[in-house]
């Protein structure tokens, strides 16, 4: 069968011959059946579909079609139908359901189809019937697909909408997330223009946290991070099993007798640069900190180095009077936030957090 895309051979040789007859067929998919009709007399057999002649009595409204994006529909008129046709009508599901409009041409005077292209395919939408006294009439209103553009859609770009179309699919899971969040490619310069951080993906492996964090001071005080300057002195552990000079093995150094064994030491920070990072996790809902930061962490009665990232819900940490606490919740929020990055000298540790939760924590 062709499309007015590309006419087969079929009908362009019908069109150059000495006598033409042109025919009209129609072809409506219910639920159950399928009515088939067309223009001419008799029975047409059309790609395997036979179709019933219904003569004058078939109407079809005028098929239009223009280069604007919009939805033309077409109706359809079947007049003094037998009670077949009625009993469709009447008990079938026809809404949404598939019709097609054919064009073609017999092959001389057979009932015999030279060739067709469709005029319209689309769905039916409503079907009236009208009783007259010389029987009944059935009209079918049909809409093509385009109508779906100016119909709103009840899905959405939703977690719940794709898993009630894709019940395992999590390619949206995480879309509420992306809501107002700010893309940033290339480079990324810090709040004082003088950090420059490579990229993203690396920017997240900086051990820091949040610029509004507080920092426990040697004198019992304490200071927001983004306050906190050079020479600073700053509560720290001082354990021989746990501190080390030596910035790439202190993940390695494990103690277990911490907070019987360790005592508090004041560092002095050497350090301290303020940079961007593109996410972050909350502990508790008070303390922000990369996922890179480590902290100490009893496990299996053992203290050591862990990153945030890797920490979970359970955990032991030790605060800032050497009290161990354990936290319930460690969620990664996928935010741009601005950190400081502090350096302490000689234990190379400090307290950082919250009000009422400073958590122990490496600056390597």
């Amino acid at each position: 069968m062709a499309t007015r895309q590309g006419l087969d051979a079929s009908i362009t040789n019908r069109l150059g011959a000495d006598h033409q007859q042109l025919f009209f067929a129609v072809k409506a998919e219910f639920d159950t059946s399928t009515i088939a009709v067309w223009s001419g007399q008799g029975d047409i057999s059309i790609s395997s579909q036979t179709y019933t002649g219904a003569g004058t009595l078939l109407d079809i409204s005028e098929v239009t079609e223009n280069s604007e994006m919009q939805s033309n529909g077409v109706s359809i008129g079947l007049s003094g139908m037998d009670a077949t046709v009625l009993s469709y009508a009447l008990a079938e599901s026809y809404q949404n359901r598939p019709i097609t409009v054919l064009m073609g041409y017999l092959m001389g005077g057979a009932n015999e189809s030279a060739g067709e292209l469709v005029l319209f395919r689309g769905r039916m939408i409503t079907l009236s019937i009208a009783d007259t006294p010389d029987g009944a009439t059935v009209t079918i209103q049909a809409e093509n697909r385009l109508a779906d553009l100016n119909r709103p859609s009840h899905y959405r770009y939703t977690k719940e909408s794709q898993n009630f179309l894709y019940p395992n699919d999590v390619g949206l899971n995480r879309i509420a997330s992306l809501q107002d969040k700010e893309i940033v490619w290339g480079k990324k310069t810090d709040i004082n223009g003088s950090k420059t951080i490579l990229d993203l993906e690396h920017a997240g492996q900086d051990r820091c946290f949040s610029i509004d964090m507080q920092i426990a001071l040697a004198d019992g005080s304490y200071k927001t991070a983004k306050d906190m300057v050079i020479g600073d002195s700053v509560l720290s552990i001082n354990s021989a099993e746990l501190i080390t000079s030596d910035a790439k093995g202190f993940m390695n150094d494990k103690c277990t007798d911490l907070l019987s064994s360790s005592f508090v030491d004041y560092g002095q920070v050497t350090r301290a640069d303020i940079v961007s990072v593109p996410n972050y996790y909350l502990i508790d809902g008070k303390v922000k900190v990369t996922g890179y930061h480590p902290f100490l962490v009893l496990r299996d009665n053992v203290w050591s180095w862990v990153r945030t990232a890797d920490m979970k819900s359970g955990d032991v940490l030790v605060d800032d009077n050497l009290n161990p606490y354990t936290i319930k919740t460690n969620l990664l929020i996928n935010e741009e936030i601005n950190v400081m990055k502090l350096s302490v000298d000689n234990v190379h540790n400090y307290f950082g957090g919250a009000e009422g939760l400073m958590l122990g924590g490496h600056n390597k």
